[in-house]
């Protein structure tokens, strides 16, 4: 959330409301896949979506990320660069028995796919959630949160790939290649924050 142009207008309490009712949206949207849907690899569901998925190797150091969702194309872009890094520094640095044997690009995979469900849902709670930023009397101006989105899409791809801590883990892990930030101040935040979504 405090990514979100909109944080600074939010106190505490509303915050909060708005992280559970996306971790909320992200359950909801999990369990109706996995009823009613048979989802095998990353490439059977995007077939089964009409996704395409693109493979880049580019990254870029002033707004690193793992993959992102075209909603106009469609299109799931992944970055291989990117995964392929963080992969290496989990190698480098003995993680393996933390992070387990999930492959990094179903998980970005995944939270694109969650921002794909919303494209098709416009009661989505991602989607339709507001936030007053201003008013007199009864006018109110108010705007879409992104975060409330991201949330909801971070806490989707953990339930889709089984895997027990936050995937905000591994974009941690990236700033630490690319920032050069110590890899024990990272896995002291992460740990202090395991309660997180």
């Amino acid at each position: 959330m405090s990514k979100d142009y909109l944080y600074a207008k939010i106190d505490e309490i509303q915050i909060n409301t708005l992280i559970k009712e996306s971790v909320k949206c992200a359950e909801g949207e999990f369990k109706k896949i996995k009823y009613y849907e048979d989802f095998g690899d990353i490439c059977d569901i995007a077939n089964k979506n009409n996704i395409e998925i693109l493979y880049s190797n580019d990254i870029d150091e002033y707004f690193p990320c793992f993959s992102l969702f075209n909603e106009k194309r469609n299109t799931i872009y992944i970055f291989n660069k990117t995964i392929k890094t963080v992969e290496e520094v989990i190698t480098k640095n003995n993680l393996n028995l933390i992070f387990g044997d999930v492959k990094l690009e179903n998980i970005a995979f995944y939270h694109e796919f969650f921002h794909f469900i919303e494209s098709k849902n416009s009661d989505i709670y991602t989607r339709k959630k507001n936030i007053v930023v201003s008013g007199i009397l009864k006018y109110k101006y108010k705007l879409r949160s992104i975060g409330v989105s991201e949330v909801a899409a971070v806490h989707f791809s953990k339930l889709m790939s089984g895997i027990s801590f936050s995937p905000v883990l591994y974009e941690l892990l990236l700033l630490y290649y690319i920032k050069g930030i110590n890899i024990l101040d990272i896995l002291e935040f992460a740990l202090n924050k395991k309660g997180s979504f």
